[in-house]
């Protein structure tokens, strides 16, 4: 199911281990993802909030007792422009204001030292910003505390970080939102 402003992805799992997905999505040629974590008993999720008229691309990976997958590409899809659907019985209209989390670090690429700044809509929850090297080890992590509205949190990192390509990663309930972030000397 596709609409407007949201789709419907289905996947079937490898074996009875997995215990967890990890699933992403973001629109086409865009950097940062977007992810959202479902119980090994479901098979599906629904993204809401989704922009008419836009071509997403998504992944999944699975969590088991084991391992975990490498990051498997579903098929792109592209919103319509119709202005309705429903969801859980509610209609839901494009009159509707919708809000976006998003995320913007500058400069990007850098030296080391970075501004990271967050559009974070809804209710206050808590927020956690984390920095993985390309071998996703964990470099640097701040629990930002319950936030809403737009937040702004500086990193740095200068002479601390070698040149290269990280991984910001910010966890706010069950959203993950990364963002590449590149070290230039």
């Amino acid at each position: 199911m596709i609409s407007g402003t949201g789709a419907k992805l289905s996947w079937e799992l490898p074996d009875s281990s997995v215990r967890l997905m990890l699933i992403s999505y973001r629109p086409a040629g865009t950097l940062a993802w977007i992810t959202k974590r479902r119980k090994s008993s479901y098979h599906n999720i629904i993204l809401n909030g989704l922009t008419p008229n836009t071509t997403y691309e998504w992944k999944l990976r699975n969590i088991c007792t084991v391992y975990r997958t490498i990051w498997m590409y579903g098929p792109g899809f592209t919103t319509t422009s119709a202005a309705t659907f429903s969801v859980n019985e509610e209609n839901l209209t494009a009159n509707k204001i919708r809000e976006h989390v998003s995320v913007q670090v500058t400069p990007n690429p850098g030296k080391g030292n970075f501004t990271v700044q967050l559009h974070l809509p809804g209710e206050a929850m808590a927020t956690r910003l984390t920095l993985y090297n390309s071998f996703g080890r964990k470099l640097w992590e701040q629990d930002a505390g319950n936030l809403k509205g737009i937040f702004n949190q500086n990193i740095l990192l200068e002479n601390k970080l070698p040149a290269g390509v990280y991984m910001l990663m910010i966890r706010r309930g069950d959203t993950r939102l990364t963002e590449k972030v590149v070290v230039v000397k």
